[in-house]
């Protein structure tokens, strides 16, 4: 199973490391960076990096008052590389799951962004929606 750094916390959601650990594998995340009231973004990196791609970005979105959530894909920064290998569908997968978790869903969905391989992630992950 993944890891987790820090806690998960939104304005009205509180997950635990232990729920999120359970709920999903192979993939960590960091965040959110501040619990602002604005709209969460979730940030996804593209192939041959990590979530400290979006360290720049996820501190000015969380000064303007938005949660911030990075993740490590699969087999990427330090996220677990599955011995069953890993999609794009299959990281989709992970990134709907993570969200699900979190209680990121219907009017509460975030601002997905993704970099290179993982705006083809986010949008495999929207088509699934």
């Amino acid at each position: 199973m993944c890891g987790l750094v820090g806690r998960c916390t939104r304005a009205d959601v509180t997950v635990s490391a232990a729920e999120v650990e359970r709920a999903l594998a192979p993939i960590r995340h960091r965040g959110p960076d501040g619990d602002g009231p604005g709209r969460c973004f979730v940030l996804v990196h593209g192939l041959a990096s990590n979530a400290r791609l979006w360290d720049g970005v996820a501190a000015r979105l969380a000064a303007a008052g938005h949660p911030v959530l990075a993740v490590d894909q699969r087999g990427h920064g330090r996220s677990e590389e599955p011995a069953d290998g890993y999609t794009t569908d299959r990281c989709a997968d992970d990134l709907l799951a993570l969200t699900e978790v979190l209680g990121l869903v219907g009017d509460r969905a975030p601002v997905a962004v993704g970099k290179s391989w993982g705006g083809n992630v986010v949008v495999s992950s929207s088509g699934a929606c």
